[in-house]
C-alpha cells in the first residue's frame, strides 16, 4: 500500500522571513513592496497561503508601480 506524501501548508503573512527562493532573507512585507508580483505568485502556489493583508498590500503596491510607470512614461513623452 502506498502512502501519499503530506505536504504542509506554510502561511505567509507581513513579518514572515523568506527562507528560499530570490528574495531570500527579506520578509514579505519587504517582498510585497519590491516585487510584489513575487508575492502574488505565491500565493497561487499550493505550499503556501498568504494572510488577506499581506495580499492586500502586494495588490496596492502593483497598482501604484503600474501608475508611477504610466507617470514616468507620461513625463518622457511631454518632454519631447
Amino acid at each position: 500500500m502506498a502512502f501519499k506524501k503530506f505536504k504542509r501548508q506554510t502561511h505567509l503573512n507581513e513579518y514572515s522571513m523568506l527562507h528560499v527562493g530570490k528574495h531570500k532573507s527579506k520578509t514579505c512585507g519587504e517582498v510585497a513592496d519590491l516585487d510584489p508580483e513575487y508575492i502574488l505568485w505565491l500565493d497561487t502556489n499550493k505550499e503556501y497561503t498568504i494572510s488577506e493583508s499581506l495580499r492586500i498590500k502586494a495588490e496596492e503596491a502593483k497598482e501604484w508601480a503600474n501608475i508611477r510607470d504610466f507617470t514616468v512614461w507620461e513625463e518622457m513623452n511631454y518632454a519631447r
